[in-house]
Formats: C-alpha cells, sequence, structure tokens
C-alpha cells in the first residue's frame, strides 16, 4: 500500500499519490520517476487511480480508459465500474507476473483497490468512491469524507483503511479525522506529515509494525473542476534519502544493505537475515530465504543499489559486544548472542 489521498467536493476534486510502485511486497519497489499512478478521462471530466499491485492497477487504468470513450458521462461509469474490475482480474491472469501473484494468496491476490472520482451529472457535484478486490469490487461511495491512505498516524482512519485493519485483525489506531487540504501547500503538508509517521519508523528493532506503509518518489496532484480541464503537477519529492529511510530494515535491497534494525551495528545482511537465511522467506514462496528474497552482493541487482547508495558498499563495523557469547542476545529476539547478533562478528 502507498498514499492516496482522495478529495471530492460540489465544484472541484483531487487525487494526490505517491509514485512508489511494487510488486507482491516491499522487496520489489521501486520510483517511476516519470510516470503518474492516476489516469486523467477527460471524456468524462473523471480520474482513476488504484493501490496494490503495480501491473493490476496499470491494467485498470488502461480498461478504465478504454470504458470511458465508451459511456455517456460518469454515472454510467461509475455503474460499469464492478464489471471492469472483475475484467482487469481476467485481464492481468494474461500477465506473466500473475502467476506469482496468485500464488502468494487471497491477501496479495485480492490487494487491488481502485479509485475513481469525477463530475456526476445525476448529483450535480463531484463524487469519488472506492472499490476493493476484498468487497469483490462493489462501489463504496466515499464522496463525503476526506479520503486518505494511509492516513498520517495519530489520525482517524478513513473507509478503506478501516476495512483493511479490520480484515487483518488488527486494532483500529484512534484520533481526529483528516481534513481535506484547500491549497497546495496543505497538500504538501500532508503528505509529509503520512511519510514521517507511516513510512520513516524508527527505534522499533525487529518488532512487527503494523502501521509501516512504504511512501516515495515524486508526488503528484490531480484537479479537476467543473467544466474541465484537469491538472495534473508534481508538488513534492521525496528524494534517495527519504527512500532509504522509507526502507531501512525492510527487505528491499536497500534495507539488507543498511544496518540491521536489532542496533547491532551491523548490516542486516550480516546480521539477522544470515540468521534466518534456511528458514523459510517471509514472501511465502515456499523456498528459503537463502534462496529467495535474500540479496545476493554479486547480483546486477546489488550493484545497481550500491552505485545508488555508495557509501552502503562499506560493511557496517560490529559494535564491540557488552554482553557474554551465552547470555541473551540485547537485541531481544531470545537467543543466544553467539548465535544472533554475534554471528560473524569475529570476521
Amino acid at each position: 500500500m502507498t498514499m492516496i489521498c482522495v478529495s471530492a467536493a460540489q465544484d472541484h476534486a483531487a487525487i494526490m499519490s505517491d509514485t512508489l510502485l511494487r510488486q507482491f511486497d516491499s522487496r520489489n519497489a521501486w520510483v517511476a520517476e516519470d510516470e503518474r499512478k492516476v489516469m486523467v478521462l477527460p471524456e468524462i471530466n473523471a480520474a482513476v487511480t488504484a493501490r496494490g499491485h503495480a501491473g493490476m492497477a496499470q491494467v485498470w487504468a488502461v480498461m478504465a480508459a478504454r470504458r470511458a470513450g465508451e459511456v455517456a458521462d460518469f454515472d454510467e461509469f461509475t455503474e460499469r465500474a464492478q464489471t471492469i474490475l472483475l475484467g482487469v482480474l481476467t485481464a492481468a491472469r494474461e500477465r506473466p507476473w500473475y502467476e506469482r501473484l496468485e500464488g502468494l494468496g487471497v491477501e496479495f491476490a485480492g490487494d487491488l483497490c481502485a479509485y475513481f472520482v469525477g463530475w456526476s451529472p445525476r448529483a450535480g457535484r463531484f463524487k469519488a468512491f472506492a472499490a476493493c478486490a476484498s468487497e469483490n469490487f462493489k462501489p463504496d461511495d466515499i464522496s463525503d469524507e476526506f479520503h486518505a491512505t494511509p492516513v498520517p498516524l495519530g489520525a482517524q482512519p478513513t473507509a478503506v483503511e478501516r476495512r483493511i485493519y479490520e480484515r487483518m485483525g488488527n486494532p483500529l489506531p484512534s484520533g481526529p479525522p483528516v481534513s481535506a487540504p484547500t491549497s497546495v501547500g496543505e497538500w504538501v503538508g500532508l503528505a509529509k506529515r503520512i511519510h514521517r509517521t507511516r513510512a520513516v519508523r524508527r527505534d522499533l528493532g525487529l518488532t512487527q509494525d503494523m502501521w509501516k506503509v512504504e511512501v516515495g518518489g515524486p508526488v503528484h496532484l490531480t484537479r479537476l473542476v467543473e467544466g474541465g480541464p484537469a491538472t495534473q503537477q508534481r508538488i513534492h519529492t521525496f528524494d534517495a534519502e527519504d527512500f532509504r529511510a522509507a526502507f531501512t530494515g525492510s527487505f528491499h535491497p536497500v534495507g539488507q544493505l543498511g544496518p540491521c534494525p536489532c542496533r547491532s551495528g551491523r548490516r542486516y545482511l550480516d546480521c539477522h537475515i544470515a540468521l534466518w537465511q534456511d528458514l523459510p522467506c517471509h514472501c511465502e514462496s515456499g523456498d528459503t530465504l537463502r534462496n529467495c528474497c535474500k540479496l545476493d552482493l554479486d547480483s546486477a541487482e546489488a550493484v545497481e543499489w550500491l552505485s545508488e547508495y555508495p557509501d552502503l558498499a562499506r560493511p557496517v563495523p560490529p559494535r564491540q559486544a557488552k554482553v557474554g557469547r551465552n547470555e541473551p542476545c540485547p537485541c531481544g529476539s531470545g537467543v543466544k548472542a553467539k548465535k544472533c547478533c554475534l554471528v560473524g562478528a569475529a570476521a
């Protein structure tokens, strides 16, 4: 899940999104510098976007653009949206990446959530909808609630995020609702707040963080007005250092090459990933971490990321251990230090 914010008012509407894309999980994430996640449909004064697997979101955008030329207005598009989205799943099955996506289970295959906002002649105002695979793509009218996925930590989750937490059995965060921004500066402020509180989660050690969401790249704001035309502009950019901060402690190559979240002072790749490498991979591929998502330092992928972040090419020296080898590791894993963060320390 990355950042998508939707606002629909009487005579205008807006969608803000980042440009971080992912396939399968955070291990396969990148920034699309020259692409936008939002597709404008000028024929019906509307725009569409989606969160989830990058390939499925792209199929949705292409099919939505095709159908926009076949309907009379946004109201008719909304009536057909569920059929279009069910067709997205059918079309996606022909793509080379779908077999792996399907093998990862319902949580991944059902990850797509589409958003569409446009001028409704029937209502005489802009309307916004969300349609998620988990609800069989039944459109949910979100016109009267400013929608953000994710919301900044400390704010009240909006409709789609509430359903995600409920489906996963996670507790709902509490706080005041987020108000719709009224200026570009306020949109930028919201994007920065989301990145700071949801993408950059520090001092958590190896604890699983249910609130963490990857956000990154250029941030675009798409605005619709009654009578058109739509405008799209880049309003902010999360740079390479913001990207690194968002993925520190993850299985993304940048995270694996960075410091271990257990605070041993060593690379994640050389510390806990080395400890876990013969266990089943977290991505549920059925293979071991060593043969699946663990980064190979000799691979072209590693070379590419090391060229982007040259300082990661220098291994992080281990801190002097202040605990006995047979004592519990201070990272809190419950394993003896010699089998945990001190693995390979002598080397």
